[in-house]
């Protein structure tokens, strides 16, 4: 099995299929075409009728069986008007695939013997796209008159076949949002062993439509009263495309981390939307929409501020990282005069880097996994800070290095031995201090951080130096703010900024919220809030804001 990062994934562009790696399936859009005609479609600019070769549709399911996946997903456009989708089925099983899904309108099932045959070719899960529980609506998102007849009798073959065959996806519009409790009600009453509410997705054409598109706000109060009545009603429920800050109670329904990156990956492939943002010169593909209103704006957001903060130096240094620095991005860290932070595992081939680069004496941080034991001083003479994930001879460090500043990023690694050296850390004071170690996926938030109130609520943090923590986590701290760092790995190998390197850095720790109560915090200004990982692996209520009144 080849080993790969978890966040890598392999596409192919003209196929628009291929593996995604780090979330352990294959996904396969099999046809350019579909019987349906919605107005928010996503694939509008992809709908050429193209029917794409069962060989070649082989290929990356054999690649992804090579690679251990044993997931796949079928799509489109319309993946049941490939002519030759139950063979692909049974060519999945074949090759060891457990999970076989369809992403569908539907309408093919609307007929029990195709449902059948589905089902005995392998299909295991068929996800169900409904627009509203009434028909009218349906038919009109979709542009197909009796459409909505059809979807629903889907549902209804598949669930009296077996229910865990069926799960229906709600694409949420402006005409639905208000109604969404009346619609979990629906879906549970036809029996489907699960259901998923999806925000439309705002893209140009559907985002500058008001009878589609909506502000997020309108939803708040109705999603959380359908994610109350789900949750009485038993009813497995997905939450797609809403604000995290929305779901404080129920973290365990948000996605958002672990889709933003293939939404973003396939926004951009479809329309170049997020390169437009910071091409010198060239407008934004949606710039005469409402920045307010869309769910991937603090991205943009992001995205654009990484743009100017490179264009001017504004940093305080650059991070490289030789494993994934290309030869555009090591160019454009020689033409700027920032002090340079190195990452890796190997400080012995670090050294070597900015030696054979010249660049040793720019070298004032270093990112490591474990400490060195070791003095530093010869090998980087300007080296001012060193972080870490782990505690292994981190008190010969501490002892060998006295005039660097060791930052001890708080994790599963780390947390015993912070509580444990509680005077060594308060007596180095500044050159001591601790800070996060946030994560691009959850599963790595989840295995590898804490419970950060849960930490500092046990021990007395008077006298320790914070760097980037919400104050309210340990108010008697001294609290200093997270540094300006530029990162290389995010430009590709012409030296242009490249958005999708951009949201791998964006998930781990640019993408940053807080509770709602936090806007009446009086340091909300010196406050950044915890990255949305750590926030739904342990709960929004980490921050405390003041309480009301």
């Amino acid at each position: 099995m080849t080993a790969l990062p978890p966040s890598e994934v392999c596409f192919d562009d003209e196929l628009f299929m291929g593996l995604r790696l780090g979330y352990g399936e294959a996904f396969l859009k099999v046809t350019r075409q579909c019987n349906n005609r919605c107005l928010f479609c996503c694939d509008r600019t992809f709908q050429d009728g193209h029917i794409f070769p069962r060989d070649r549709a082989i290929a990356t399911l054999e690649e992804g069986r090579r690679h251990g996946l044993e997931n796949v997903v079928f799509s489109g456009g319309e993946p049941t008007l490939h002519p030759e989708i139950l063979s692909l089925l049974e060519a999945a099983g074949e090759l060891g695939y457990r999970r076989i899904s369809l992403i569908t309108n539907g309408r093919y099932f609307a007929y029990r013997e195709a449902c059948r045959r589905a089902v005995r070719a392998g299909m295991t899960t068929a996800v169900i796209t409904l627009l509203s529980d009434r028909p009218e609506i349906h038919d009109h998102l979709c542009g197909v008159p009796g459409a909505f007849a059809q979807s629903l009798r889907a549902v209804r073959n598949l669930v009296a076949m077996d229910p865990s065959l069926v799960s229906v996806v709600i694409t949420v519009t402006r005409p639905v949002v208000a109604h969404l409790p009346r619609i979990v009600r629906f879906l549970h009453g036809l029996g489907v062993g699960g259901a998923a509410l999806h925000r439309v997705a705002p893209l140009p054409w559907v985002a500058a439509d008001p009878a589609v598109f909506f502000p997020p706000e309108i939803a708040r109060q109705p999603l959380r009263h359908a994610i109350d009545l789900a949750q009485t009603l038993g009813l497995p429920l997905t939450i797609k495309n809403f604000p995290p800050a929305f779901l404080e109670g129920h973290e365990h329904l948000i996605t958002e981390s672990e889709e933003f990156f293939p939404e973003v990956r396939d926004t951009e492939r479809r329309v170049g939307l997020f390169r437009s943002l910071v091409v010198p010169g060239q407008a934004a593909i949606c710039q005469d929409l409402d920045c307010a209103t869309c769910y991937r704006r603090p991205f943009c957001d992001y995205l654009r501020a990484l743009a100017r903060r490179w264009q001017t130096g504004d940093g305080d240094r650059i991070l490289v990282d030789p494993q994934r620095c290309g030869p555009g991005a090591l160019a454009r860290v020689k033409d700027s005069d920032l002090p340079l932070a190195l990452a890796g595992a190997d400080i012995d081939a670090l050294a070597r880097f900015a030696r054979e680069r010249g660049w040793r004496d720019r070298v004032t941080h270093l990112d490591l996994e474990h400490p060195p034991g070791t003095s530093l001083e010869t090998t980087f003479p300007l080296l001012r800070a060193l972080a870490v994930r782990h505690v292994e001879r981190l008190d010969a460090s501490l002892a060998m290095n006295p005039l660097v500043t060791h930052e001890i990023r708080l994790n599963q690694h780390t947390h015993a031995w912070v509580a444990t050296h509680l005077d060594l850390l308060k007596k180095r004071g500044d050159g001591a201090v601790l800070t996060l170690d946030p994560h691009e996926r959850l599963r790595g938030a989840q295995a590898e951080e804490i419970d950060l109130r849960a930490f500092f609520r046990g021990l007395s943090a008077a006298g320790l130096t914070l760097v980037g923590l919400p104050p309210c986590l340990a108010p008697e701290a001294k609290h200093l703010p997270r540094p300006r760092v530029l990162e290389a790995r995010v430009f590709d190998t012409e030296g242009a900024i490249d958005p999708l390197e951009v949201c791998h850095v964006f998930l781990r720790d640019g993408w940053l919220d807080k509770r709602a109560g936090c806007a009446r915090c009086p340091q909300k200004n010196a406050c950044d809030g915890l990255p949305v990982n750590t926030l739904i692996a342990f709960g929004y209520r980490q921050l405390r804001p003041p309480p009301t009144g």
